[in-house]
């Protein structure tokens, strides 16, 4: 963030004049911006899906392919794709920030809370680079009138929503929430490097809320 005294905070930096007769306090503004995007993702299950908690507390985790892991104080963050040091996959753990929420007696879902720094991808570049959520999540299924467990079941999602207009397709933008809701519909893959992609995924994006913090 830049420094600065009033209520406008300037483009570009400047200096700051401060009279030593100033007897008032002095009030100088800082806005600080966060470096990641904030990514919440609320799964939920279809018609002929359950969730069965105890399953979950046994099998249940998650990673991230291609997430960037590094990012530019000042600028966005758009390092190289091809340079394996910007980028991380990681593999299948569990973690509090996956976790099952019970709304009420019929009604439940699944909410995984994700931190991952900036990056915009051309087309060429995003089917093989972009970033990616892959989950494992046993489920019920019903078919027929018969219940199935599934126990290790893989899926995948997409974080970067696609974007026209802007001379790139996908993105992921700093100081922002990301909100995605998703169903899952059926079993899904039993390898997790061949995880069943979900695309129908409502995305919902906001900026992050404003904090005022006084500090004397």
């Amino acid at each position: 963030g830049v420094a600065y005294m009033g209520n406008t905070e300037p483009t570009n930096p400047g200096t700051i004049v401060i009279n030593k007769d100033d007897v008032d306090d002095i009030v100088i503004k800082v806005k600080l911006r966060r470096a990641t995007a904030k990514y919440v993702v609320k799964i939920m299950p279809g018609e002929n899906v359950r969730f069965n908690p105890q399953l979950l507390s046994q099998s249940k985790g998650y990673l991230m392919r291609n997430m960037p892991v590094r990012t530019r104080v000042v600028a966005e963050g758009n390092y190289p794709d091809n340079n394996p040091a910007y980028w991380k996959s990681s593999t299948i753990s569990q973690s509090p920030y996956f976790e099952f929420v019970q709304e009420d007696e019929n009604n439940y879902h699944l909410r995984v809370t994700l931190y991952c720094y900036s990056h915009k991808w051309l087309t060429e570049e995003f089917f093989d680079k972009g970033t990616s959520f892959v989950f494992m999540l046993p489920i019920v299924y019903k078919e027929d009138g018969t219940e199935t467990e599934y126990i290790n079941n893989y899926y995948q999602l997409v974080l970067n929503k696609k974007e026209n207009g802007e001379g790139y397709n996908h993105r992921i933008k700093r100081n922002t929430l990301y909100e995605l809701h998703v169903k899952v519909n059926a079993p899904g893959a039993e390898d997790y490097t061949e995880a069943e992609e979900l695309e129908d995924i409502n995305y919902f994006t906001a900026p992050w809320t404003e904090v005022d913090i006084d500090v004397e």
